[in-house]
């Protein structure tokens, strides 16, 4: 496939999009307007989550002090799993490690 320059994109036709019913369009645009802004994404979060666990097994308040990513562990299940099992982790371990 190429694109408005001519070259080749190496995109395939795998990335077409499908299909949606009404009803799949209109979850998918509620989804999208529900996202919080200060969410801060699953790169940012990662890179700061062992922090922000420390703060919260310290009983310091970590959303306050990093909101967008507070915001992306309400938004984001595999996040927040990885959040809880860290969080875990230190509680159980705490300074042994």
């Amino acid at each position: 496939m190429t694109n408005p320059t001519g070259r080749n994109s190496g995109l395939t036709g795998t990335w077409k999009s499908r299909a949606w019913s009404s009803d799949e369009r209109a979850r998918n645009l509620e989804r999208f307007l529900r996202t919080d802004p200060r969410d801060v994404g699953c790169d940012e979060a990662m890179a700061v989550l062992h922090i922000y666990v420390d703060l919260v097994a310290a009983g310091e308040d970590a959303a306050g002090r990093y909101p967008g990513v507070a915001a992306h562990l309400a938004a984001c299940g595999p996040c927040d799993v990885d959040f809880a099992g860290l969080l875990l982790a230190v509680r159980v371990l705490g300074d042994s490690v």
